[in-house]
């Protein structure tokens, strides 16, 4: 596994950016600091980490249990800064924790959230998810609405912070989630029975369309025949006259 773009590593004190790193200290993969790594510094290439030659290719993949290195980054980046600050339509949003923790196994739930923010009393102020390719399910942000600090999702694609549960677990908000929840299926509901109408009403103008059609086509028809008729019947008496007049004589 390419460590290249790995952009933060733990050392004795705490972790540390590849941007801040050097020769003089030691680095490592894990917060136990048992997987270690070499810090490469060129006059021409960017400065990176890569394994040690003893380390199996093994015990990365076990590490990072298939978690993309972009996923790893974000993460580390929010528990390195202990920051979380982003805009959103009325204010600006900034969350400040006094230690952080990533992998946070929630025992409320049972859930890992990918990192969590904590006070000084080490209680969690916020939880981030973050996104790649596989976003929450319904069932998981339902998990979510029983804790009592917020959790956001950020997603790396495109930058944007979204809110997953705002860390009302109350009974008055459960059930106000509950009432919004029904309210948004009828809306749905109605919604479905629109398009429908509105597809019965194409069809039924459509229908109503090819009538007039067949009616306009009918009714061509019949005043071609009328005429037909009519120059017939004009032929028919001019004979009649014609053979009058020769009995005449």
């Amino acid at each position: 596994m390419n460590l290249r773009n790995l952009q933060l590593a733990y050392t004795k004190d705490g972790l540390s950016l590849i941007s801040q790193a050097s020769k003089d200290f030691d680095y490592f993969l894990d917060s136990d600091l048992k997987i270690p790594l070499v810090y490469c510094e060129g006059s021409v290439n960017t400065p990176y980490w890569r394994k040690q030659p003893n380390v199996d290719i093994s015990v990365l993949v076990g590490y990072f249990k298939g978690e993309s290195l972009e996923h790893y980054n974000a993460k580390m980046n929010i528990a390195h800064t202990k920051t979380l600050y982003f805009s959103d339509e009325v204010d600006d949003i900034l969350f400040k924790g006094a230690s952080s923790k990533v992998e946070y196994r929630c025992k409320t739930i049972k859930k890992i959230i990918d990192v969590v923010l904590f006070d000084q009393n080490n209680n969690p102020i916020i939880g981030v998810e973050i996104y790649n390719k596989s976003k929450k399910s319904h069932s998981d942000i339902l998990e979510f609405h029983k804790l009592n600090f917020p959790i956001y999702e950020y997603n790396i694609n495109d930058g944007t912070i979204s809110i997953l549960h705002n860390g009302d677990n109350s009974d008055k908000s459960i059930t106000t989630r509950g009432a919004i929840k029904t309210g948004q299926r009828y809306i749905q509901k109605q919604q479905k029975e629109i398009i429908q109408l509105e597809r019965r009403g194409v069809r039924i103008d459509k229908e109503r369309k090819k009538s007039w059609r067949k009616y306009y086509s009918i009714r061509e028809e019949i005043e071609i025949l009328e005429y037909v008729i009519e120059e017939q019947d004009s032929i028919i008496k001019d004979l009649r006259k014609a053979i009058a007049r020769e009995d005449e004589k």
